[in-house]
């Protein structure tokens, strides 16, 4: 699904024990479905940049305990969640490019 059209991700098509997800330049444009973080409790790299996304799930991060590398770059963001700033094993996160974002 890189350089697609895909709007949406759907909990039901994500495999179980997914450990990559790259889903950059598509057309995503929110993550506020909480059945599709918990579908990535394993995930280590999630790339999700160029996108169209404007909100994540403000708890369903929390299930990414997983996760090392996080890239939201060129997205909508206005906020990201606290619970992105406490995940265990989060070393790498680009949020740059998101033109509505104030930390």
């Amino acid at each position: 699904w890189r350089s697609g059209s895909l709007r949406a991700i759907d909990a039901e098509s994500l495999p179980p024990n997914l450990q990559h997800l790259i889903l950059t330049n598509n057309e995503i444009e929110n993550m506020d479905d909480e059945r599709v973080f918990q579908k990535l409790s394993f995930v280590r790299k999630l790339m999700l940049s160029h996108n169209k996304i404007s909100s994540l799930h403000p708890t369903g991060i929390s299930y990414l305990r997983s996760v090392e590398l996080i890239r939201l770059a060129g997205n909508d963001l206005s906020s990201i969640p606290n619970a992105l700033w406490e995940l265990p094993k989060l070393a790498w996160l680009t949020i740059s490019g998101n033109p509505k974002l104030n930390l």
